[in-house]
């Protein structure tokens, strides 16, 4: 059988939503029915699609998108929503905001249909050790303590720890007790703010 503009397979799945806000871990199930869709969605990453559906519900909800991950993780496929507040909030994302997001969230993906196969939706929040992917990500947290990780060891190291002073597309610089150093991003496996106790 074939439909107009979309394609032709009707599938139940099984989504489990999973909520993570610092420590907490909330999950619930949801059993959706989705249509394998063929259309201008096709073109476009799923990561991008879902920002776009996911940013005027978090607005609404008091918070904002700040990335979307879609990746295989084990034997399933991950859809991860990051959710954050402005720095002037206090106490940063509540499990309430992260649950509102999410069940409005899996509703407009039941609508849209953007992924075809099943995956676990999680919506959460950034984590006191946020990884910075963005420029705007350095910019908003210049001066603050980080930790990278590298690829390969630098004199014998592969954790660099060190406050942030510099941020170009290509490099970070931070200060350490011994002096400035200045790493590629291309030889950074991650950059995190440190979690200091």
């Amino acid at each position: 059988m074939i439909f107009s503009n979309i394609c032709d397979i009707i599938c139940n799945v099984n989504i489990v939503i999973v909520i993570r806000v610092g420590s907490e871990t909330h999950s619930f199930a949801l059993v959706m029915t989705f249509l394998e869709r063929n259309d201008e969605m096709a073109g476009k990453k799923v990561t991008d699609t879902v920002f776009d559906l996911a940013s005027p519900i978090a607005l609404a909800h008091g918070c904002f998108v700040d990335d979307v991950e879609f990746k295989k993780e084990g034997a399933d496929y991950v859809l991860r929503v990051i959710i954050d507040v402005d720095d002037s909030a206090q106490g940063g994302v509540s499990i309430d905001q992260c649950e509102n997001v999410s069940r409005a969230l899996s509703d407009i993906l039941d609508q849209t249909d953007p992924i075809a196969q099943a995956y676990m939706l999680e919506v959460s929040s950034p984590g006191i050790d946020r990884e910075l992917k963005r420029e705007k990500d350095f910019v908003r947290f210049m001066g603050r303590e980080v930790d990278i990780k590298l690829y390969k060891a630098i004199d014998g190291a592969k954790l660099l720890s060190g406050k942030l002073i510099a941020y170009s597309p290509d490099a970070v610089t931070i200060e350490t007790d011994g002096g400035e150093t200045t790493v590629a991003l291309s030889d950074a496996a991650s950059v995190r703010l440190a979690v200091i106790w």
